[in-house]
């Protein structure tokens, strides 16, 4: 079987008339007219009918050598005048190449092999893809929105995120839909922006940033040292007994107290860690001079006012 033997054409429907307008490319033709929208393919078979067991379509574009698009056409009957005509309509489903000039040949498939016809004259599936908006904003929480698209219902479409934090469960699909989609919540300190990309139209989303944390103090270049003073007992208190109770009071205005330590006449009797220490400790009967020592997380010192107390 030669390739010459079969000849094919798209045709389509006339909004205005009736009758389909048959748009013929005959074996010897290079060119022929571009058809908008075809709905029937029409070809004259070979000879030998017998040996074929269905006639195949297949859609290319000028793009390709792969087929976008095989249509089983099985084995219709000749019409009256010799050709075949298959009526398109309700076997395309979804275009998978809208607004791409394509061509179409037609495949005698037999039992030993098959036969490929020249290719037809070339044809468009016209589409308009409209979005219901173009852009559309969201706070740092993120959330979910929605944008409507219409389109005819033969015209395929995919619909493509250009960051991971904007997602849609939507990614293929054909005519008019909704498509829904994601926004993941923004920790960051910037605002950003995304695209969806449906139907090869421009969806913008963008989103806030998260609320910044307040700026830490600046260091500060030189310490102050440590407050402390001793609460009890009192300067000249008399004790009855030997043990005594110390309590003291230390702050750091720029930073923390990180230890204190207690003196009776000169001499350690105690330490603490404690910014609010107490100490109980035994002194011999007489006179004792008491004092505190704070130190600070920058290991300053200061040494608090002396409390004499008399032990009897």
């Amino acid at each position: 079987m030669q390739k010459h033997d079969i000849e094919s054409h798209i045709a389509r429907q006339v909004r205005r008339c009736a009758a389909a307008v048959v748009v013929v490319l005959l074996a010897t033709c290079t060119a022929s007219a571009q058809v908008l929208n075809p709905t029937a393919i029409e070809f004259r078979p070979p000879l030998n009918q017998a040996d074929i067991s269905r006639y195949d379509v297949a859609f290319y574009d000028g793009s390709s050598l792969n087929a976008l698009l095989v249509l089983n056409l099985g084995k219709p009957a000749p019409q009256a005048d010799g050709l075949i005509r298959v009526d398109l309509t309700g076997k395309i489903g979804v275009w998978p190449r809208p607004n791409v000039p394509c061509d179409a040949r037609v495949v005698a498939v037999t039992t030993s092999g098959s036969s490929l016809s020249l290719a037809s004259n070339t044809f468009v599936y016209q589409c308009t893809f409209t979005l219901s908006a173009t852009s559309q904003s969201f706070g740092s929480s993120g959330g979910t929105g929605s944008v409507g698209l219409t389109a005819n219902s033969w015209c395929g479409w995919q619909a493509t995120s250009s960051a991971s934090w904007l997602t849609t469960t939507t990614a293929s699909g054909a005519g008019s839909r909704t498509i829904n989609y994601s926004v993941a919540s923004n920790t960051g300190t910037s605002s950003r922006t995304a695209t969806l990309t449906i139907a090869g139209q421009t969806y913008t989303v963008t989103q806030g940033a998260a609320t910044a944390p307040a700026p830490s103090p600046p260091p500060s270049s030189t310490n102050t040292p440590p407050a402390i003073r001793i609460t009890r007992p009192a300067n000249g208190e008399k004790i009855n007994g030997r043990f005594v109770r110390i309590e003291v009071d230390a702050t750091d205005r720029d930073g923390a107290v990180t230890g204190v330590t207690f003196y009776a006449n000169g001499t350690q009797i105690g330490a603490s860690t404690s910014a609010t220490a107490t100490l109980r400790v035994e002194l011999s009967p007489g006179t004792h001079t008491l004092t505190a020592v704070a130190t600070d997380n920058n290991g300053a010192k200061t040494t608090s006012s002396a409390v004499a107390i008399t032990v009897r």
